[in-house]
């Protein structure tokens, strides 16, 4: 298939090169592919709203969520559900510097344009809040500066400045309540961009965000409410239990002491993740398990989900050709597609930090065959 050699072979579609967290290559997936996410995306969403049904409201407070895929011979593989999912406001500069690369390829290859991650938001705030403008948004985390996607929220703070809404960067604990509204260092807030990870606001950290929430002070995107309806991950045991489950749907499990002999003979098949985990912290590949570890994950509530391997990227580092691996992030307003994007990593998890890791934009072929001269490197 002409995309396999383009990933294999093809080095002539370079992304910008600086850009923060953006690997040095596209990535190659036929056209039909495309709509092959995007119905896998609207058809969990469809399950999830029939599993756990959920009010418009919580729907319009989920900015942005991602459906995150592994590409499979049988199609698109669901691997889990994140809720304020990084790296969307990344996007306009990765694909305007694949725009602007040398031809190569891609006088054969589409490629995509980005949705416009600030329309998003005040779609978002305009059915919260009717004509009321919006003034101030506040991009919450703890301690934003140290997170890995920092410059991404510099880039949405700088795209909503454009827009003529001032912004601010702010660590949770410089919210405050002040009886009529919340505010921070620099005035009120209108709407919170929550990036912060206590998803369920259970910390007394997440006190002032939970009461601006619960007293309709600020709009609050996303919130616990936005978490348990698609991202907890006791979700993708339902899912899978489900009997009418979209063909997206890994099988899955909890783990319990009463499957232990059977999960463990089967762990080279499953990968197991915490069920209160997010960013792959404290996942783990059963053909990569030891024992000691096992015992930690029975008594540690995890479930165990089929193994869809991920795909695969070759690319020339300093070091010579590597192989990387790759999955699929689709961005959502709610589960609404506005966007998809690649993440190129290299360990058993999902990283952006080695030696050309980071997204990539997805290049799609048209023609499913193709040889040797189907790229110029």
């Amino acid at each position: 298939m002409l995309h396999d050699h383009l990933n294999a072979q093809c080095q002539c579609t370079p992304t910008g090169p600086g850009l923060a967290l953006t690997a040095p290559q596209g990535v190659f997936l036929p056209r039909r592919t495309q709509a092959g996410l995007v119905e896998a995306t609207r058809a969990v969403g469809r399950t999830l709203r029939r599993l756990r049904p959920r009010s418009s409201a919580v729907d319009n407070a989920g900015l942005f969520n991602s459906f995150d895929y592994h590409i499979t011979p049988d199609g698109p593989k669901l691997i889990e559900i994140n809720v304020n999912a990084g790296g969307l406001f990344l996007q306009p500069a990765i694909a305007a510097s694949v725009a602007s690369a040398p031809a190569g390829c891609l006088t054969r290859i589409g490629a995509t344009h980005p949705a416009d991650p600030v329309e998003t938001i005040l779609k978002a705030w305009s059915r919260h809040a009717g004509s009321t403008p919006l003034r101030r948004v506040a991009i919450l985390d703890e301690d934003p500066e140290t997170q890995p996607l920092h410059c991404e929220m510099q880039a949405a703070r700088h795209a909503l400045g454009r827009a003529g809404i001032a912004c601010d960067i702010l660590d949770i604990g410089q919210l405050a309540f002040d009886g009529c509204g919340l505010r921070g260092p620099s005035g009120p807030v209108d709407m919170v961009y929550n990036r912060w990870t206590d998803f369920t606001w259970a910390t007394p950290q997440s006190r002032t965000l939970r009461h601006a929430h619960e007293t309709g002070a600020a709009f609050v995107a996303p919130n616990p409410q936005v978490w348990q309806a698609y991202a907890d991950k006791a979700l993708l045991v339902q899912l899978a239990a489900d009997p009418d489950r979209p063909a997206a749907i890994l099988d899955a499990e909890a783990v319990t002491h009463a499957r232990a002999d059977a999960l463990w003979t089967g762990r080279k098949s499953l990968v197991f993740k915490p069920l209160r985990g997010f960013a792959s912290r404290g996942v783990y590949r059963g053909d990569k398990l030891s024992r000691r570890k096992w015992q930690d994950i029975l008594d540690g509530g995890y479930l165990a989900q089929a193994l869809a391997p991920p795909g695969q990227r070759i690319l020339t580092t300093a070091a010579g050709a590597r192989a990387f691996k790759t999955d699929i992030r689709v961005w959502t307003h709610g589960d609404t597609p506005l966007y998809m994007a690649a993440r190129l990593f290299s360990g058993q998890v999902t990283g952006l930090s080695g030696e050309a890791e980071g997204f990539a934009p997805i290049l799609w072929v048209e023609d499913e065959k193709g040889g040797p001269d189907a790229c110029h490197c």
